[in-house]
């Protein structure tokens, strides 16, 4: 499975059981950003990861910000002021 980016576990720890269902024996994750956070929710880890990232919004590549900067050719984080 390859994600975008990883918070709480809760979209991967879904995925891994669909595939496990479908009659998957193993299922590896990658993610290009996993977030670091101070509580942790789930007992789930992706296999591979990009980069750590501090517990912030993140948006362009990909990702969006209230509908916004999908096509963002960088990798950009909400001031948390």
């Amino acid at each position: 499975l390859i994600d975008d980016i990883f918070d709480e576990g809760y979209t991967m720890q879904a995925l891994i059981s669909y595939c496990k269902k479908k009659g998957a024996n193993k299922v590896l994750s990658a993610v290009l950003l996993k977030k670091v956070l101070a509580e942790k929710y789930l007992d789930i880890e992706p296999n591979f990861v990009g980069l750590s990232i501090t517990d912030r919004y993140i948006f362009g590549w990909g990702m969006d910000y209230k509908g916004y900067w999908r096509n963002l050719a960088n990798v950009y984080a909400v001031d948390k002021n």
